[in-house]
């Protein structure tokens, strides 16, 4: 059943794409420098770091080397497009997109703010969504996150300092802040290989000048723990900062090892953004998450199910 499903949506995505597509432009000097770099700087950490190892699932070490074989063979302007980003961490077609662009369309600040927050550029070359073609499905996801949360913990995001994400996919997060006026420092933490595909995207994008506004040392793409606590004692003079940390589902899929890891990193952000799964690789995530909320009792946390999305919960916390 799934299978078939699967394929109906490929030759929906075909015949739509056959319709609606804009070809990429032509290659600037600037790109090909840049798709240049991030090979090479690919071809050397696949020669350099082991996927055995425990902070790698036996899943994500079957996605990375799909990854690999992508970025040696394919045009990396087109990296949203692969069928291994497609499926981990680009959504293009899933019937709650078009419940999560009505939940922004309806809001009151659609106009002044969303409308303008989710339109998409060629970077990555995204699949536009089909509801709403200004922008792409993954990018109307992360806004439905966002205005979650800040319906729930009235978030000013202007005024926050300091963010940091565990698990970023491509950059696609980071680059919506951006565009919500966010001005402190970001932080993506991630495996090695996702961190140099955030820094290729996030590079994009400013070459490009999709955002003009940007300043180039405003991000940081770690992936390694003991230079993240370093940044973070860097970026963090002081306890009373608005910081942010975002997890959606990301911290639910990793190994209990590294989630113990973040545990003291969790109770250094003032505000806390998490989406989970309850159940991921025979871990109960519901058990799980209600021992955090437990253990941080000094927050203020609100718990509920993501009706439109089976098996998955949000998790807000705001520092009372």
């Amino acid at each position: 059943m799934y299978k078939y499903r699967s394929r109906i949506i490929n030759i929906l995505k075909k015949v739509f794409l056959l319709v609606v597509d804009k070809k990429l432009p032509p290659l600037t000097a600037p790109e090909i420098d840049l798709i240049n770099e991030y090979k090479k700087k690919f071809k050397l950490l696949s020669s350099q770091v082991s996927l055995d190892r425990p902070d790698i699932t036996d899943g994500w070490e079957e996605n990375i080397k799909k990854l690999i074989n992508h970025i040696e063979n394919d045009d990396m302007r087109s990296f949203l497009r692969w069928e291994i980003i497609q499926k981990t961490m680009f959504d293009s077609f899933s019937p709650y997109l078009k419940f999560e662009l009505n939940y922004l369309k309806q809001s009151r600040d659609w106009l002044e703010t969303w409308d303008k927050a989710i339109e998409e550029n060629i970077s990555g070359y995204p699949i536009p969504f089909y509801l709403y073609q200004r922008s792409s499905g993954n990018l109307i996801h992360h806004a439905y996150h966002i205005a979650q949360f800040k319906q729930i913990t009235d978030i000013n995001i202007d005024k926050l300092q300091l963010i940091l994400e565990f698990g970023g996919g491509y950059g696609s997060m980071c680059r919506l802040f951006n565009k919500l006026n966010f001005k402190g420092s970001y932080i993506i933490y991630d495996l090695e290989y996702f961190s140099l595909l955030q820094e290729y995207y996030l590079k994009s994008i400013i070459i490009n000048n999709y955002h003009t506004k940007w300043e180039i040392n405003n991000y940081y793409c770690i992936s390694n723990f003991i230079k993240l606590k370093n940044k973070l004692d860097t970026l963090r003079p002081n306890q009373n900062q608005n910081t942010l940390f975002i997890a959606t589902w990301s911290l639910s899929e990793s190994p209990i090892e590294i989630r113990k890891l973040f545990e003291s990193i969790l109770q250094q952000f003032k505000f806390i953004l998490i989406a989970y799964q309850s159940n991921y690789n025979g871990i109960d995530n519901n058990e799980y998450f209600n021992t955090i909320v437990k253990n941080m009792d000094n927050y203020e946390w609100i718990n509920y199910k993501i009706e439109h999305i089976p098996n998955s919960y949000y998790l807000f916390g705001k520092l009372d």
